[in-house]
């Protein structure tokens, strides 16, 4: 399992997806008095000892979690890769969906602030970046997994 390059492509989706749960990804700060809301569990928290969360984003998370889920579980299925090749296609889909609900989740607090008459701007943190690592990651995965499948493919015709 582990000599194929794809179960470590796999191994890091699953440990990224985890690392995004549990650090900051993005933060909105407000204009006029500085204070700053950061994106960690369980939605955009005030940064500080005792932040109060002005927008529970729990789905967002339930989603990492489920993108780490199906990583391991396409993992532990190395004896059947065209299973392992579908559950890491559903794996990106839910990535990208990640990346979408992201958004969505960015721009409705930020219009809930505006209506609250706080300007807001939202910065991106390094942690941002790690869905589009695990994107790359799961399609080299597939790759990899193809190249496999057709290597088994040709060594069959040769017998």
């Amino acid at each position: 399992m582990w000599q194929r390059i794809q179960s470590l492509y796999m191994a890091v989706i699953a440990i990224l997806s985890m690392v995004m749960a549990f650090v900051p990804v993005a933060s909105l700060m407000e204009e006029t008095s500085g204070k700053t809301y950061e994106l960690k569990f369980p939605g955009f928290v005030a940064a500080g000892e005792q932040g109060e969360t002005i927008l529970n984003m729990w789905w967002i998370y339930v989603l990492l979690f489920a993108i780490a889920i199906v990583a391991v579980v396409a993992f532990f299925m190395y004896k059947n890769r065209t299973m392992q090749q579908r559950l890491l296609v559903f794996d990106t889909v839910l990535m990208v969906g990640y990346y979408v609900l992201f958004f969505l989740g960015l721009s409705s607090t930020k219009s809930a602030l505006a209506e609250l008459g706080h300007e807001t701007t939202w910065h991106m943190y390094f942690a941002f970046c790690l869905m589009l690592i695990n994107i790359v990651l799961s399609v080299m995965s597939i790759r990899a997994i193809r190249s496999d499948e057709e290597l088994v493919r040709s060594v069959d015709r040769l017998r």
